[in-house]
């Protein structure tokens, strides 16, 4: 195709990957091409309305006269920086020319090229570069570079300093036979010829010998690489001396093995039953520990709420809810040392449930949210393309989650927490997914990062006093993910934030699934009290308080309560119309577990409901109340929102359906 020679400079203009404006020598621009218009951010039509400098930066305009009065008609180029419509600069590369017009009038040919993305891979790469370096550097094994053609090292690390006592400088230009490092120069032949024939990735055990002439045996991997534009050989070595020596003392004493494992074996049997009984007497203590703490607990937490139902004063209510909130501190507080003792002893199971992912995961944000909004903090979910319905242990799962969103919480005093979540794969296992919280908070050390997830640990002490915390919110969120087939981690930059996050394996939940686990939203006292009133219950419980306190809730929705302080009374009073029983595990005379099973052989009452009302909180003393017949089970202290809730179940629960 033939064009006019004006019709391919426009062509040239017009679709040009550089930014082109022409101008007059007043500085008035006249036109730009779209990529300039595009660079620079303003439209076709607003170029004639700017002046020069409207789009040089003011710091870099000087220069730019200065170059252009200087070079008067010759060509010029520099690097400037321009000013976007939107005020943000951006770095160009700049050429200009006078020439003249169709009506001979002088005019300024600009032609620029946005630097941006080139500075920022420039950039990346330093870091890029930065970062290997400082592995290499940094690394306890010896690391060399050495030229493939004549063996001089090349390049060294500190490892290699440690291991073999030669400094940088005394290295560099030399080689493995100027070091005398090997000790069987044979191997050494063997080892070179091997990279020159083939060429492939090498690892052997080799002898050394350090500066002072000690012994040194290392692990070697060896490989071809590309360094400075040649070919090099780079090759890791740890230092197994120490292994090797014992594996050497462990060989003169051979002939005393058998004796030595029998010994061996029987202090093992000894440690082991020491052990069993200590871990025995350890479950014991926490269950008793667990009971004594919960049960005062359930009085306190139990009358705070009574009590600011009826409390007329805004301001002894507000002194009832702190009393509340340091309630419900120190009963996270034992949950969290109980939980992680559970997973510890490896007692701690896993349900396989239906559940609402992005409904649980709206819920953690609404737990924190209130708590974030006193600080100034916004909170945002953000569900990506997690799948509604799961399988899983949903509750275990919004432990973690809110151990993590809740720790954001504390320690972002401006900002955002942010919770998102995330499919990574899917195959016959299941789906393992992403969940993460990032926050705009203090951030961590990098030093300190390593040590985060670690039981009874801070990061920094000082944290402890202006926070609170046992320690263990951290580490028990990793021992769940890693039940939960994942794991638990975290990136951050000191002053910028933090990202936590947790992978989870679940399996895909059924069609319709998706709102059966909806949060439940707080009941209505009237609703309760409608479909409750006028029903009989049975109290077993020996603590006076805890008697009182339950009696109170049970009559504010109406119902009709009898209390027995043992389990013996309870059986005693269990033939009398009651259509359900609370029965406490623990209690003088006879126990809710042996009183249950008594209870369950009378005729009428082998579908009475049986719910057990207890501070003992392990999944043993849950199933052992299961086993013993009972059908439900409610930890002290006491949510009266669960309780309600229970009892809603449980006496509209068809006979027939119950558990027998």
């Amino acid at each position: 195709m033939h064009l006019p020679k004006d019709a391919w400079y426009r062509m040239l203009f017009v679709h040009s990957l550089d930014g082109i404006w022409l101008a007059r020598p007043s500085g008035q621009l006249l036109t730009a091409n779209p990529a300039a218009c595009a660079i620079l951010g303003y439209s076709a039509d607003d170029i004639p309305q700017l002046q020069r400098q409207d789009v040089i930066a003011p710091g870099h305009l000087a220069l730019a006269d200065s170059l252009t009065a200087h070079s008067g008609p010759s060509p010029w180029r520099a690097a400037l920086d321009f000013v976007r419509k939107d005020g943000s600069t951006v770095p160009v590369d700049v050429s200009s020319e006078a020439f003249a017009g169709v009506d001979d009038q002088p005019l300024h040919c600009v032609i620029f090229r946005d630097l941006s993305t080139e500075r920022q891979a420039t950039a990346a790469l330093r870091e890029s570069e930065t970062r290997y370096r400082t592995a290499f550097m940094t690394s306890p094994d010896a690391i060399t570079i050495t030229d493939l053609k004549d063996g001089r090292y090349l390049d060294i690390n500190e490892g290699f300093t440690r291991i073999f006592g030669w400094f940088r400088d005394e290295a560099i230009g030399r080689t493995s036979l100027d070091l005398r490092i090997w000790q069987d120069l044979g191997e050494r032949d063997a080892f070179i010829r091997q990279f020159r024939l083939h060429r492939e990735c090498l690892n052997f055990e080799a002898r050394f010998r350090n500066r002072h002439g000690e012994p040194v045996t290392g692990l070697v991997s060896s490989r071809v690489i590309g360094f400075g534009g040649q070919s090099c050989i780079l090759t890791v070595t740890r230092d197994v001396s120490e292994r090797k020596r014992a594996e050497v003392e462990l060989d003169q004493y051979r002939h005393h093995l058998e004796e030595l494992v029998e010994d061996r074996t029987r202090e093992l049997q000894t440690a082991r039953d020491v052990a069993q009984t200590a871990n025995q007497a350890k479950s014991s203590f926490l269950a008793n520990m667990s009971h004594e703490i919960r049960t005062p607990l359930n009085a306190i937490l139990g009358y705070a709420r009574l009590l600011q139902r009826s409390s007329a004063s805004e301001v002894q209510r507000e002194q009832l809810e702190r009393v509340r909130w340091a309630g419900d501190h120190l009963l996270t507080l034992v949950n969290d040392v109980l939980d992680f003792s559970k997973i510890e002893a490896g007692e701690l199971h896993l349900e396989s449930i239906e559940f609402d992912a992005v409904a649980l995961l709206d819920g953690v944000g609404a737990l924190i949210r209130e708590s974030a909004s006193t600080k100034g903090l916004t909170v945002t979910v953000a569900p990506l393309d997690l799948p509604r319905s799961l399988r899983g242990d949903p509750t275990r799962l919004r432990q973690a989650l809110l151990n993590l969103a809740s720790n954001a919480v504390k320690f972002t005093e401006h900002g955002s927490v942010t919770l998102s979540a995330q499919t990574l794969h899917e195959d016959d296992h299941g789906l393992l997914l992403r969940f993460e919280v990032l926050d705009t908070g203090v951030g961590i050390a990098p030093a300190k990062l390593g040590e985060l997830f670690e039981p009874f640990h801070q990061v920094d002490a000082s944290t402890t006093r202006l926070h609170g915390g046992t320690g263990l919110g951290l580490a028990i969120t990793r021992r769940l993910a890693r039940l939960m087939g994942g794991d638990a981690g975290v990136e951050s930059v000191p002053g910028q934030g933090s990202a936590f996050w947790i992978t989870v394996r679940c399996e895909a939940g059924g069609i319709g699934t998706a709102a059966a686990n909806a949060p439940h939203l707080p009941l209505e006292l009237d609703a309760v009290q409608a479909q409750l009133a006028g029903k009989r219950v049975l109290v077993a419980e020996d603590n006076p308080v805890n008697q009182e306190l339950i009696r109170a809730l049970l009559e504010d929705v109406g119902l009709v309560v009898s209390v027995a302080d043992d389990g013996q009374q309870a059986v005693e009073m269990a033939p009398a119309p009651v259509d359900l029983i609370f029965m406490d595990m623990q209690m003088p005379v006879m126990d809710g577990l042996a009183s249950t099973r008594l209870i369950r052989q009378l005729p009428h009452r082998r579908g009475t409901p049986i719910l057990a009302m207890t501070a003992n909180a392990f999944d043993a003393d849950r199933q052992r109340c299961l086993d013993a017949g009972m059908n439900d089970f409610l930890t002290k202290p006491i949510d009266p929102d669960q309780l309600y809730r229970l009892l809603v179940h449980w006496l509209n629960e068809p006979a027939a359906s119950r558990r027998a």
